[in-house]
């Protein structure tokens, strides 16, 4: 028995319409939302450019630099918004936070508070509140060399974009060769 293109077209609409399980179906919208027959280059930049993002200080990176991003490389939105979303609206990012002005401390070869290694909430919250006020009098101090409030700042900054391009890099390179290893032929 042959059938033409149309009643097998009209079969599988009405398999669908009616409940029926239909091959694939739900799988290949996600993978056309994630961008699955894409150039494996195309979705780890998707999946770098979320991570970079989603991890910049002060959201500058979600609010600033990915609609650039998504503009100027064309990327696949689904997945950078997605992500960079996800990472932006973390709960655990105060650790990330702490550990990106860490870094940056280090790499700036100043002192790293004590509160900061210890992860000490309560001396921390002292800290931002030496470094409120000394911010609100006009001082640029507010306790050990690496404690100030303009020192943390600045240590926040270099040590969120370090970390964050980072992050990017190393999430490209991993979706990448994920990405090429499973579409390589068998």
């Amino acid at each position: 028995m042959v059938c033409s293109t149309v009643e097998v077209a009209n079969v599988s609409h009405t398999k669908r319409s009616s409940g029926a399980k239909t091959g694939g179906g739900l799988r290949e919208r996600l993978k056309k939302l994630l961008g699955v027959h894409e150039a494996p280059s195309r979705v780890a930049g998707a999946f770098a450019a979320a991570v970079f993002c989603g991890t910049c200080p002060f959201f500058l990176g979600v609010v600033l630099v990915l609609p650039l991003l998504l503009w100027g490389f064309k990327l696949n939105k689904p997945v950078t918004i997605g992500v960079s979303a996800l990472l932006a609206a973390n709960p655990l990012g105060i650790f990330v936070m702490l550990a990106q002005a860490w870094l940056g401390l280090k790499l700036l070869g100043r002192d790293v508070p004590d509160w900061l290694v210890r992860l000490d909430g309560r001396a921390m919250w002292e800290a931002l509140r030496r470094s409120a006020d000394a911010l609100a009098v006009g001082a640029g101090g507010g306790g050990a060399a690496g404690d100030s409030p303009l020192a943390l700042l600045w240590a926040f900054v270099v040590g969120g974009f370090v970390s964050s391009l980072a992050a990017g890099a190393l999430v490209f390179g991993g979706v990448w060769g994920w990405l090429t290893v499973r579409r390589r032929p068998a």
